[in-house]
């Protein structure tokens, strides 16, 4: 595992080696492109590693990361969550780093934060999920 700080202007490394892409978060969002100036080439290495059909997992920034790669919107949310809601892995997730999660869970959340305005016809909905 390698981990990557972009803020610290680490560069993105040929992602070819690797199997899995998990994208964290920070206190930035996706739309924040001038306080961030690394965001456009991380969209970008994310839009080529999801051609490839490798698992991603994004949290919160890697959510929004992967919305805009995949041809989704994000914009702040009206309503800040805050909170704990219930995720259910649906049998998708049956790869080595997603289906060791219990098939039901709890994920706390905070706001505010972004949410997906326009979805990607790719990604899948939790019926859970308010703000995807």
């Amino acid at each position: 595992m390698d981990i990557v700080h972009l803020y610290r202007d680490d560069p993105i490394p040929d992602l070819a080696p690797y199997s899995h892409l998990m994208v964290m978060g920070g206190p930035m969002d996706v739309w924040e492109v001038e306080a961030n100036p690394w965001i456009p080439a991380e969209i970008d290495a994310i839009a080529r590693w999801v051609q490839t059909g490798h698992p991603y997992l994004g949290i919160c920034l890697g959510h929004q990361l992967l919305a805009e790669a995949t041809g989704g919107a994000c914009a702040a949310m009206q309503t800040p969550e805050i909170g704990v809601t219930p995720i259910q892995r649906t049998d998708a997730a049956k790869d080595p780093l997603l289906g060791a999660l219990p098939r039901r869970f709890n994920e706390p959340l905070r706001g505010p934060c972004g949410a997906m305005v326009k979805r990607p016809v790719a990604i899948k909905r939790q019926p859970s999920a308010q703000n995807l």
